[in-house]
């Protein structure tokens, strides 16, 4: 870590003897205050220490972590940085825990407070370990989102606004408030183990292996954030590899259960259409960028045309791949098992066919992802996204609602995936949509990569 002078430099600036002695002084105020109050006291001390590192860990270093970037590019010295020798892990490692080296040591002291509290009240040794363990690696994954955040914000050219180091923070605080909870399945149904694959583990362990596994896919994502940050070459098997994870993550709670296939399958679709907005708002959309990407794999340079390929097809393609899967699958009953009654109801009442659901949402993915394509390749393309996420939300919810208040079910198919029970009405607006849509950005994109690249070579 010495060896590091990005993470020696950030220690330096974070670390001095006055701010270390005022962080021991309070933290050891509370703990020997709390003494005098017996039971009370100690367990003051055991919340107060927890609620003081929430606050610490995913309040301030959240905040820090966004700021340690931002920080750099206001200053300008962020090109000089990248100019060093450090390597993009170097980089990202010596950024975010030196950038957040006292508010971590605050949260240390915060855990001794609390530890300190549930040990003079009898908790059990192993019960500790594992709430320290899941608060530490809470707080190192928060931080790491909150940086990536910035760092895709910054090549999207828009961290110099106050509001998007804003939104990084938010980023990382809400992946924190999983410490929140004791266990996942805890939300469900209170249960004290869960069922992975067949087999059965205690929740709490489990919940923390979740943890550090994820945990250590958004460290990698930040590391290779980076090297492209530093002009590095990236493969997309990284991003492959995540994806393939989730499924097989998300699939393990429906395994082994007498389950249909169907059934492990549902839950990922749906991940993987949510990775799949996720990956297409986080990538910069440069149509340059693009044809470069196009004219590589025409020349034949398939390993150039790899780096240049953006993550969002990528994701668009294993989605389609379950989706397809899934509607192969789908037997033709109008009502999965296991649904409320409220649902139920609505459901026998349209009586959809979920394999025009899983297909018809399909399409509309595609339709979504041109739309905001067209909008990117625009002239405000620093507002595209979000007013693209605006129009959708507008036809996925008030328009839709407004439809099915007037009774023009029929209209429906045209705003939403919705089973007219045909095909034509089902799926042929959608089509259209994509087609229409499919133009539009093809000559919005010729027009800017005609402008880009006569302004680069001029």
């Amino acid at each position: 870590m010495i060896g590091n002078p990005e993470f020696t430099r950030n220690i330096w600036l974070q670390l001095s003897w006055q701010r270390v002695l005022g962080a021991a002084v309070v933290i050891g105020t509370i703990y020997y205050a709390s003494t005098f109050w017996g039971e009370l006291g100690r367990d003051f001390a055991s919340t107060g220490g927890k609620w003081l590192f929430h606050f610490v860990i995913g309040l301030w270093s959240t905040r820090r972590a966004a700021d340690a970037l931002a920080e750099e590019v206001g200053g300008n010295t962020w090109e000089v940085q990248r100019m060093s020798g450090l390597s993009a892990w170097e980089m990202a490692w010596g950024k975010l825990l030196g950038g957040t080296a006292y508010p971590w040591l605050c949260g240390f002291f915060c855990l001794a407070l609390m530890d300190a509290g549930l040990l003079a009240r009898g908790f059990p040794r192993n019960e500790i370990l594992y709430g320290n363990a899941s608060l530490v690696v809470s707080g190192l994954t928060a931080q790491a989102v909150s940086l990536s955040v910035a760092l895709i914000l910054l090549r999207k050219a828009q961290l110099r606004r106050r509001l998007m180091v804003t939104f990084a923070q938010v980023c990382g605080l809400l992946v924190y408030a999983n410490s929140l909870f004791k266990d996942v399945v805890s939300l469900v149904n209170g249960a004290q183990e869960v069922n992975w694959y067949g087999h059965s583990y205690p929740a709490t362990p489990f919940h923390l292996a979740s943890l550090v596994v994820f945990g250590c896919w958004i460290w990698l994502g930040l590391y290779r954030l980076m090297r492209q940050e530093l002009q590095y070459r990236n493969w997309p098997w990284a991003w492959l590899g995540f994806l393939a994870y989730v499924v097989a993550y998300i699939a393990g709670f429906k395994a082994g259960q007498g389950q249909p296939v169907t059934a492990m399958l549902v839950w990922p679709f749906i991940a993987l259409v949510l990775l799949t907005y996720f990956s297409f708002l986080a990538d910069p959309k440069d149509p340059v960028r693009y044809r470069w990407g196009f004219d590589a794999l025409r020349s034949g340079d398939l390993g150039r045309a790899l780096s240049l390929l953006p993550l969002w097809p990528i994701s668009y393609l294993v989605t389609l791949l379950v989706g397809v899967a899934l509607a192969v699958l789908l037997s033709s009953e109008p009502l999965p098992p296991g649904s409320e009654d409220w649902l139920r109801y609505v459901w026998s009442s349209i009586r959809p066919d979920p394999q025009v659901l899983v297909i018809a949402a399909l399409l509309f993915l595609a339709r979504d992802l041109l739309f905001l394509l067209l909008l990117n390749f625009g002239r405000w393309r620093e507002r595209a996204d979000l007013a693209g996420l605006v129009y959708l939300l507008i036809a996925y919810f008030p328009l839709a609602a407004i439809l099915s208040f007037l009774g023009s079910y029929r209209l429906l198919a045209i705003v939403i995936p919705f089973d007219d029970h045909n095909a034509v009405m089902s799926f042929g607006p959608v089509i259209v949509e994509i087609l229409v849509l499919g133009v539009l950005v093809q000559r919005r994109w010729q027009l800017r990569t005609t402008v880009g690249l006569s302004s680069r070579t001029a």
